[in-house]
């Protein structure tokens, strides 16, 4: 595994949070606010995260190198990284590069949960439950 600082863990989070910032607001805008209030922000200045990133990011085949960089972990060779998040707990993000060095996925990954603290999967917060928690809870 990978390891990067919160802060710029952070920022990329923030950074994707505000690529989905329409679809949110389009639901509740109270959602991103909430969100982007846990960690001290507010939407101005996820705002200005997301662009700065955003640049940082560049070009789809630079972008995996930068990612790389902006998570500090430019110096690695690896063709993969991987974090716990830290908007999202109980999530992993994994990336990897094809071959010549292109990003090839990125994605989020449920991996842990605390189940065991509620009586109903109904007070779960939405994305808790997954097919992998039910068949780990309810298998015989």
């Amino acid at each position: 595994m990978n390891t990067s600082s919160v802060s710029e863990i952070l920022d990329f989070e923030v950074h994707l949070l505000m690529t989905m910032k329409i679809r949110m607001v389009n639901k509740n805008a109270k959602l991103l606010e909430n969100k982007l209030a846990e960690h001290g922000f507010s939407v101005a200045d996820a705002q200005r995260i997301h662009e700065r990133v955003s640049e940082a990011l560049g070009d789809e085949a630079s972008r995996f190198e930068n990612m790389k960089k902006l998570l500090g972990l430019g110096g690695q060779s690896s063709k993969s990284l991987e974090y716990s998040s830290v908007l999202w707990p109980g999530f992993e993000f994994t990336a990897t590069a094809s071959e010549e060095g292109v990003l090839e996925s990125a994605r989020y990954w449920h991996t842990r949960s605390d189940l065991s603290r509620v009586d109903s999967p109904t007070e779960l917060p939405p994305g808790a439950w997954t097919s992998m928690s039910s068949r780990n809870s309810l298998a015989p």
